[in-house]
């Protein structure tokens, strides 16, 4: 077998999985593949709600997905942490 057969395997695999995923979030999403697919390019802006869903599915921040943040998780401000402090 050559090399490049086998690269195509890989890549064929590595393409079949993407669509795979794509397919999954966007049922997640409850949209099409195409507008999960505009989502991922740039092409849409994402609306609040599906941001939310993508953060809580991924389990990342919003800044994260936004490209805000490099850190994946951040804390959560909450009334009980200004307790802490005061």
């Amino acid at each position: 077998m050559s090399k490049t057969f086998i690269s195509n395997i890989k890549n064929r695999a590595s393409i079949t999985c993407t669509i795979f995923i794509i397919v999954e979030i966007a049922k997640i999403l409850n949209c099409s593949q195409r507008v999960y697919s505009n989502y991922e390019r740039g092409d849409l802006d994402i609306p609040t709600e599906i941001l939310i869903k993508l953060a809580k599915h991924y389990d990342v921040s919003t800044d994260y997905i936004l490209g805000l943040s490099d850190k994946m998780n951040c804390l959560l401000y909450t009334s009980d942490a200004a307790d802490d402090k005061a």
